[in-house]
């Protein structure tokens, strides 16, 4: 199973990182976030003190917490933000 085991480097929206295969790749994250700009609160990662907040989950993924709101029936929710190791590896150099 792939997982990031450590983040080396958070440099504007670019993260290197070591992967438990022992390769280290880089991903540009800038044109994820316009992707997803449909979710609410993925702008919080244009600012650089909440990008550089990314931290690894428990299954090996790059996770923002709590930065993603969602109202259904009039409940509010707040979610994580995260992308899964497979997805950084296939989308990384």
């Amino acid at each position: 199973m792939l997982r990031v085991n450590k983040i080396l480097k958070i440099d504007s929206f670019l993260i290197t990182c070591e992967f438990n295969n022992g390769l280290v790749r880089t991903i540009d994250v800038g044109p994820i976030i316009k992707n997803r700009s449909n979710l609410k609160g993925i702008d919080e990662l244009k600012n650089p003190e909440t990008f550089s907040k990314a931290n690894i989950g428990i299954f090996g993924e790059i996770v923002w917490d709590k930065i993603i709101t969602t109202t259904y029936n009039g409940q509010k929710s707040v979610w994580d933000n995260d992308l899964s190791p497979e997805f950084i590896f296939e989308n990384s150099m």
